[in-house]
C-alpha cells in the first residue's frame, strides 16, 4: 500500500473477478476496489475474490461500508453488528456497557474483515444524531462528546485488528436532512453552528491521524463548491483546526448531489476539482446505474470516462499514500479476544 499512485477507488461487478477487469486493476490510476452486497456469497469466496484482486496489484487497497445495523455488505458468516443508534440509546442509561459494546463492535469488525483481506473500512460515520432519513440509526448521538467518546472506542477496535478507519461525512452530515445520493444539498448555517458538527472530526482526527470522507454538502456561508470540491474546506479549514492534515478521501462522485452541482461539468472535470481542491483518492463507483453491474460493464464505464482520457490529461495532486501508516501501528487481533468479544455481543444481543 506504500507504493499504491492510484487515486480512483473503483467497484466491481461480480462475485469472481471478470478477465475484463484484470486490464482495469492494472491501470495506474487505480488504487482501490470498494465492495458491496453483489460481491459476496460466502466467506470462502470473498476471501478468493480479494485473493484474485491482490493477485492481479498487490497495491491496491480493498475497502468496505461495514458500520453495523443496516449498513453490513457482508452478513452470512459474518458477525451481525449493533447499529451506532443503538449503541448510543444504551450510553444514555449505561456508560460502561456502551463503552464495552463499541470498542467490541469494532474488534469483531476489524477482526472479521482482516481475516479476509480487506484493508480500509469506511466506517464509523460520526455525523451528529439529526432528523435525517440516509443517517437514520447510523448516528451514536446528537452530543458531539458522546460520539467522540463512543467512535474512539469503536476506532481502537478496528485497528487493534489493522483495519484502517475511516471517518465521515466531513464537516458533518447531520447538518442537513436530505440525502446526497439523490439531491443536491445547501446549508445556511453560521461557522459557529457548524463547527458544533465539525468539532467531532477535530477531536478523533486529532487522536487517530485517520483518513476522512468528505461530504458534497455546500455551506453557502463558507464556500460556493460542495465541500468535496472545495479548497476552503480541503486545505485552508484543515490548517486551522487539524494538528495534521488530513487524508481526504471523496464520497462517491457518481451520486448526485454533486453531479447536478456541476451539470455543465463532465465527470472529468469534476474528478479533477476533486483532486486539486484537497482529496487524495476519489470514489467513482456504477451503483448508481445498477444496470450497468447487471450487463457486467463497469469496466466499459471506467475506461470510456475516465481512464482512456486520463492517459492525455495530467491532474496534479498531492502524495496519495495513506500517511496514516506512518503513525498508527496495524497489526492482525488476538483470537481469544475476539471470542470474547463474541460472547459478550451475544449477551448484549439476548438481553
Amino acid at each position: 500500500m506504500k507504493d499504491n499512485q492510484g487515486y480512483l477507488i473503483i467497484n466491481l461487478d461480480s462475485d469472481r473477478l471478470l478477465d475484463e477487469e484484470v486490464e482495469i486493476l492494472n491501470n495506474k490510476f487505480i488504487g482501490g476496489v470498494l465492495l458491496f452486497e453483489h460481491n459476496f456469497i460466502n466467506n470462502d469466496q470473498i476471501k478468493s475474490l480479494i485473493e484474485s484482486i491482490k493477485s492481479v496489484n498487490s497495491n491496491l487497497l480493498i475497502a468496505i461500508d461495514h458500520e453495523g445495523g443496516r449498513v453490513q455488505r457482508f452478513k452470512e458468516g459474518f458477525t451481525s453488528l449493533p447499529s451506532f443508534s443503538s449503541i448510543g440509546s444504551i450510553h444514555i442509561t449505561d456508560h460502561s456497557l456502551a463503552d464495552e459494546i463499541a470498542y467490541n463492535s469494532g474488534y469483531i469488525a476489524g477482526y472479521e474483515l482482516k481475516a479476509i483481506g480487506v484493508d480500509l473500512n469506511f466506517s464509523p460515520v460520526v455525523d451528529l444524531s439529526s432528523n435525517s432519513n440516509v443517517l437514520n440509526s447510523r448516528t451514536f448521538s446528537e452530543s458531539s462528546i458522546n460520539v467522540v467518546r463512543l467512535s474512539l472506542l469503536y476506532i481502537q477496535g478496528l485497528i487493534d485488528n489493522g483495519i484502517i478507519p475511516t471517518l465521515k461525512h466531513y464537516p458533518g452530515h447531520g447538518s442537513v436532512s436530505g440525502d446526497t445520493h439523490t439531491d443536491l444539498l445547501n446549508c445556511d448555517m453560521s461557522w459557529d453552528d457548524i463547527y458544533k458538527h465539525l468539532v467531532v472530526f477535530e477531536k478523533i482526527h486529532n487522536k487517530y491521524n485517520i483518513p476522512i470522507m468528505t461530504s458534497h454538502i455546500q455551506f453557502n456561508k463558507i464556500s460556493n463548491h460542495p465541500v468535496t470540491t472545495s479548497s476552503t474546506w480541503l486545505k485552508d479549514i484543515p490548517r486551522k483546526v487539524f494538528d495534521k492534515h488530513p487524508f481526504f478521501i471523496s464520497d462517491d462522485l457518481e451520486m448526485l448531489g454533486i453531479k447536478k452541482h456541476y451539470s455543465d461539468l463532465n465527470r472529468l472535470s469534476i474528478l479533477e476539482k476533486t483532486l486539486t481542491s484537497g482529496c487524495s483518492m476519489a470514489i467513482v463507483t456504477t451503483m448508481q446505474d445498477k444496470k450497468i453491474i447487471k450487463e457486467k460493464k463497469s469496466h466499459l464505464f471506467y475506461k470510456k470516462e475516465y481512464l482512456d482520457k486520463l492517459k492525455s490529461h495530467n491532474i496534479n495532486t498531492d502524495h496519495i499514500n495513506l500517511p496514516c501508516l506512518d503513525d498508527l501501528l496495524y497489526n492482525r487481533g488476538d483470537v481469544n479476544t475476539y471470542h470474547k468479544a463474541i460472547e459478550i455481543m451475544g449477551r448484549h444481543t439476548k438481553d
